[in-house]
């Protein structure tokens, strides 16, 4: 879950290094914090069209779904076997 909420809000600030944060000590909720303070938006989907919103509620993480909700994450986007990110 870590890897891919990190690649696809790096993807759409056009980075292509996960390295960044590697032993940063940072959490995952730090990380996305900086990142969508430096313009990431919350509705990047990966190749299943899953958002980050779909990875924070599948992997239950319910501080990183709700602060994607406070940054208008769309909580009605369907990936493409049509969950919601609740449903997952």
């Amino acid at each position: 879950m870590v890897r891919s909420l990190y690649m696809l809000l790096l993807r759409e600030l056009k980075l292509d290094k996960i390295e960044i944060f590697a032993g940063s000590g940072m959490s995952v909720f730090e990380c996305t914090k900086l990142l969508l303070d430096h313009g990431a938006q919350a509705d990047v989907v990966d190749v299943n069209s899953s958002t980050s919103l779909h990875l924070a509620a599948a992997n239950g993480d319910v501080d990183i779904a709700g602060f994607l909700l406070e940054r208008e994450a769309n909580i009605n986007a369907k990936d493409k076997v049509i969950y919601m990110p609740f449903s997952v």
